[in-house]
C-alpha cells in the first residue's frame, strides 16, 4: 500500500500486489440536520461479491473510543451527535485482477432511516481507495472466499 500524491497532498491510497489482509479506517460522521436518524450499516446491494464482506461499526461520539467499549452495529444520531465510523475490508478475499486493472471505492452507501422512512445516503471518501492489478495481485488460498 502507497498513497498517492499529487505534489501538494496525498489523494489516494494505492492498493498493490498480493493481499495480506483487513484494511482498516476509522472516520466520523455528525447529524448535522433537526430530525435524528439511524444508521443500520453499509449498503452493499449492487457491488460486487467481495466488497459485500466490508464490516462497519459504529461507536457513539468522535473522540475514539475506549478499550471498553463495545462497537454497535446500528447508531441512531439526534441533532448535533456525532458518532466514530470503524470500516473494514478482508483483502485476502480480493478477487483476481489482471495487470493493469483497477478497482476503486471513492465512497460508502450507508441504510439510514428517519421519521420511518428507509433510504440510502453516500458518503464521500476523502482520499479513495484504488486496487491496481499487477502479476502478484492473485488471492489467497482460503476455504473462506467463496466469492471468488
Amino acid at each position: 500500500m502507497s498513497w498517492a500524491n499529487d505534489g501538494v497532498t496525498d489523494t489516494r491510497l494505492v492498493v498493490r500486489g498480493r493481499p495480506v489482509g483487513t484494511l482498516t479506517a476509522t472516520f466520523s460522521f455528525r447529524n448535522d440536520g433537526r430530525l435524528p436518524f439511524t444508521v443500520h450499516g453499509l449498503d452493499v446491494s449492487d457491488t460486487i461479491d467481495w466488497f459485500e464482506e466490508q464490516q462497519v461499526k459504529f461507536v457513539p461520539g468522535v473522540s475514539g473510543f475506549q478499550d471498553d467499549t463495545t462497537p454497535l452495529t446500528t447508531v441512531r444520531l439526534t441533532p448535533g451527535q456525532e458518532a466514530t465510523v470503524l470500516w473494514s475490508l478482508d483483502t485476502a478475499c480480493q478477487p483476481s485482477m489482471a495487470e493493469n486493472s483497477f478497482m476503486t471505492i471513492d465512497a460508502l452507501r450507508f441504510k439510514v432511516s428517519w421519521l420511518g422512512i428507509e433510504t440510502t445516503r453516500e458518503l464521500p471518501l476523502e482520499r479513495p481507495l484504488t486496487f491496481v492489478g499487477d502479476d502478484q495481485s492473485q488471492p489467497l488460498p482460503s476455504a473462506e472466499c467463496t466469492s471468488n
